[in-house]
């Protein structure tokens, strides 16, 4: 192949050297249907002249293609998902990356920062059981429980307690992540602190209930007094 020969033709002839007889490498050669494959070459120059210039060369060729093509598919994965690690990691969201069955396998610091939680910690944890019985239902927590076992995606609001007892309101989103052949590999999970938002919206309705409140009292009083005005 044009981007190996450089490197061969610079590393062959060091290798067949007297002082280092053995030599391994692997590149890629042309098929004769015209597709490229990778071989492993393993050899040994053994027979030299009297000055020490290779005379003959014996060995062996292996096609390591499949294994090639599958490190260099994980080098893709693997390179994707330090890009997915870099962006997770900057973002306030709580990230949580599982198996195929939901049990944790990576965390961003935004996780452990709102949850007191290290990764260490998670790792291997279902991750329905960061949900807070006390906040969230039971038909919901079974919900994403169920939804995760068909390996679909699912979209809620939940309760969550920190590892130091403090509870939030957390808007789980979470995504299946299928391989080439539609095999669910992975669940991506974001979260977002809607707490806040929450407890705003309870005191609009707890303030807007006292104002209620407030006028149908003055109202009643209004009407009680006009009644005794009248009597």
């Amino acid at each position: 192949h044009p981007d190996d020969r450089p490197f061969l033709q610079r590393d062959f002839a060091p290798r067949t050297d007297a002082r280092r007889p053995y030599f391994e490498t692997e590149y890629r050669i042309r098929h004769s249907d015209g597709t490229w494959v990778w071989v492993l070459e393993r050899a040994k120059c053994v027979s030299y002249t009297p000055e020490g210039r290779p005379v003959r060369v014996t060995g062996t060729f292996q096609d390591v293609s499949s294994r090639k093509e599958a490190e260099l598919a994980l080098s893709a994965s693997q390179a994707e998902t330090r890009k997915l690690a870099m962006v997770a990691s900057t973002t306030d969201n709580l990230v949580v990356i599982t198996d195929a069955k939901a049990r944790v396998e990576w965390v961003n610091e935004s996780f452990s920062r709102l949850l007191d939680y290290s990764l260490s910690e998670v790792v291997g944890r279902d991750l329905v059981s960061f949900l807070d019985s006390e906040g969230t239902s039971q038909a919901e927590i079974e919900q994403v429980r169920t939804e995760v076992r068909g390996g679909r995606g699912h979209t809620a609001d939940v309760a969550a307690r920190s590892k130091t007892g403090r509870k939030f309101t957390l808007h789980l989103e979470i995504q299946p992540v299928a391989d080439d052949n539609g095999v669910i590999q992975n669940f991506i999970a974001v979260l977002y602190d809607i707490t806040p938002r929450v407890e705003t919206e309870r005191n609009l309705r707890h303030a807007k209930a006292q104002a209620e409140a407030t006028t149908r009292a003055k109202s009643e009083f209004l009407a009680s007094m006009s009644h005794e005005i009248r009597t």
